[in-house]
């Protein structure tokens, strides 16, 4: 049994120091969740910098740290729910993508549940998050994430049939991973194409409006486009 909710024990490897992280568990277990195993893969061994964005001793703390390009920021709470409100005036100029494991309504009732989804920041912006009983959240800022309009990222094409009931990304390397959000930044498709250079998926679930998808081939660069459902 873990001592906290799914998204307190992700934010651990943010707050905590710590020269080894550790997983417990099977393979197996993991290979379900693949947002938790991305976002663990990610976290880095070692820090450039650490900023405590605000903290109460014995209640809950908020620290951003930084690794070459990214930027992490995980925060916690003890056995009281409560709200905070994460402060970006850390990060450079820019609008930044920001991937976030995070407590919702439900975490309350059941730890396992939270919310994984996209949101736009910038260094202005200020996030409210509520954390559960023994609640957390990460955020994960990753600036490699960058549009497919640019010159040098012409091998990708993103588009709908006519229907648009389905999304196509094409492209000449193999794509790992596949995120697409609504425009409130909540996510409807996690997905790992397993090195395909063609995905094809299903968004006739999704509510006409703006949508955005973001994929990568590499573990190093990610890319981003919108569309119209």
């Amino acid at each position: 049994m873990s001592m906290g909710t799914r998204a307190h024990e992700l934010a651990m490897y943010i707050v905590f120091d710590q020269y080894l992280g550790y997983l417990c568990d099977s393979p197996t277990e993991y290979s379900k969740f693949p947002e938790v195993t991305r976002f663990l893969a990610a976290v880095p061994a070692s820090w450039d910098r650490t900023i405590p964005l605000a903290a109460e001793v014995g209640k809950y703390a908020v620290v951003a740290r930084q690794k070459g390009a990214k930027w992490f920021v995980g925060a916690m709470s003890n056995n009281e729910a409560r709200d905070i409100e994460i402060d970006f005036s850390f990060l450079p100029e820019g609008p930044h993508f920001v991937e976030v494991l995070r407590d919702n309504d439900l975490t309350e009732a059941n730890a396992k549940v939270m919310t994984h989804e996209i949101i736009e920041v910038n260094n202005l912006s200020k996030v409210n998050v509520h954390l559960a009983s023994a609640g957390g959240a990460t955020f994960y800022v990753d600036d490699l994430i960058t549009g497919i309009e640019s010159e040098n990222q012409k091998s990708f094409n993103v588009y709908l049939n006519a229907e648009r009931t389905q999304l196509t990304i094409e492209s000449d390397a193999k794509l790992q991973t596949v995120f697409i959000a609504d425009i409130s930044g909540r996510i409807h498709y996690s997905g790992s194409p397993e090195g395909a250079t063609t995905s094809v998926i299903d968004v006739v679930a999704l509510k006409p409006g703006q949508v955005f998808v973001v994929f990568g081939s590499n573990a190093s660069r990610r890319y981003s486009a919108k569309f119209i459902r």
